[in-house]
Parts: C-alpha cells; structure tokens; sequence
C-alpha cells in the first residue's frame, strides 16, 4: 500500500533529469521516502504527516526512459519522461505546472541534501516572511561556492549596471540570513505564488543558462527579495549533465548571454559586449 498523500502537499521538490539517473537516485535515497509496499499504519503518526506534506517531481528530458524503472515505489515520487531534452527552463516549467504545493523547491540533480535540510529552508523562509530562499551551496570538499549577490545601481558600479552584470559576493563571509538579490537556480525554494505575480521560467529565451538570472531579475524589479539561508547547506557537484558535451556548454551559455543582455538592455548594448566583452 503507498503512503497516502494529501491533494496540496506544503512543498514540490522538483528535480530535472538529463541523462544523470544515478544522481536522481542517489538524491532521492538520501531524501528518503519509503518505498511505496511500507504500510502508512507502520510509521510514526507524526512521519506519516510529514510525508503528506511533501511530493517530488523528477521531471526527465533524457531521451530513454531508463530512470522510471530504477525508481523508488512512492506515491511522493512523480515522473514524467519528455522523451527529448526540451531545456533546463521548460523541464522546471513543467514541473511547477504540475506542482500541488505551497512551496516549490527548484533542485538540480546534481546536488547532495536531505528532506531535514529542505524542511528548515522553508521553515527558515517562512518565519522570516520571505517568498524565496536559497541554501548555501558547497562544492564536493567542503569549501563554500560563491552563489548569491546583487544587481548593482548605476550610481554602485555603471558598468555592471549598463551590461546587467551580476556582482556576486563572497559567501564564506556571510553566516547569518541575508537578502539577496540573486542567486543561482541549482537550489532555489520559491513560494508558488510568486510565479503568478514575476512568471514561469523564460523558456523561449533560454534553453539552459541564464535563465536563473532572468528570473531573479524580474524577481528585484517586482521587489521579492531572495533570502540567503547559510545555516541550511546542500553539496552542489556542478556541470554533471552540462559538462557531459563541453561544446553544447559554451554554446548554450554563450546564446543564453546574449539573449539575457538583449532582453532588458537591447540590440546595441549586446553589440558592444560581443566587442569588449564587458560580460562573458
């Protein structure tokens, strides 16, 4: 018997697979549903709550269907296989479309967490009155990757205002909550509602890269600030499935650039980058 759930869980974890099923897997262990046979009446009252609260949507954009059947048997667990690798930004569209929950948390597959640590970065967002969230990301050996900063004004530094230029900040510096207005999209827990007021991810704009930093800067211009969470940790691998044809990489990166800067600051101001190169 699977583990019965409610119709609107507190949070959709969304996990986006391209040819990485060992990683999804791995991740989904260390979240650790029980497998769908486990008799609800054979868990702790209080953990067969938890477990209504929550859902996971891997949605799969590899072109075999190998992973559904590698899948653990939870009713928490929903997949949906595209049969092609339509992006990085439609794949989470159609994970936060199908999304019942409160909160959604945007989770590449190549992170390392656990259902404790997802659980106090939304608590932490929660008590904190905040719409967004983002753990602090580490990489493998322990040390701290810089991923969250601000928009700069033209009066704070022209050129980063000009080009639309994030300026991230040092991480290992900040130990107490702070508001952002940026932060990468590898773990980003974002309040349902919000995409109704900023919009789903740009999918026509940005295939893969970039399109974290589109929406954090429709995030700033609605005034939703990010809240930077570094007593909640998650390990961030980076590059599992892009690095996987470094090619492809540099030209979704470099289109997704391009794209990014001619969206808010126009054909010309893209033109004077490609030139000096101000951004790249």
């Amino acid at each position: 018997m699977a583990i019965l759930q409610k119709s609107n869980p507190k949070i959709s974890i969304i996990i986006l697979n391209y040819q990485t099923d060992e990683l999804v897997l791995n991740l989904l262990r260390l979240i650790d549903l029980p497998a769908g046979r486990t008799p609800p009446k054979a868990l702790p009252t209080e953990r067969r709550q938890e477990l209504e609260d929550l859902e996971i949507i891997v949605i799969d954009n590899s072109s075999q269907n190998t992973l559904s059947k590698k899948l653990p048997r939870s009713s928490n667990i929903r997949h949906f296989f595209q049969n092609k690798n339509i992006g990085f930004s439609a794949g989470n569209n159609v994970g936060i479309k199908k999304a019942k929950g409160e909160w959604i948390l945007l989770l590449n597959s190549d992170t390392v967490t656990n259902e404790k640590e997802i659980r106090r970065l939304m608590k932490t967002c929660r008590d904190n009155n905040c719409e967004v969230g983002a753990p602090q990301l580490k990489n493998k050996e322990g040390s701290i990757q810089n991923t969250v900063g601000y928009f700069d004004s033209s009066v704070k530094h022209i050129i980063n205002c000009i080009f639309l230029r994030p300026r991230f900040i040092k991480c290992e510096s900040i130990t107490e909550n702070t508001q952002v207005d940026l932060a990468i999209g590898a773990a980003l827990l974002v309040k349902k509602t919000v995409f109704e007021k900023v919009g789903l991810l740009d999918q026509k704009n940005f295939f893969m890269y970039f399109e974290d930093m589109d929406f954090c800067y429709r995030l700033f211009k609605h005034k939703i600030p990010i809240l930077y969470i570094p007593k909640v940790q998650i390990t961030h691998y980076g590059g599992e499935s892009a690095d996987k044809d470094k090619n492809q990489k540099n030209s979704n990166y470099q289109k997704g650039l391009n794209n990014y800067i001619k969206k808010y600051r126009g054909r010309l101001v893209l033109s004077i980058n490609k030139l000096f190169k101000f951004f790249s």
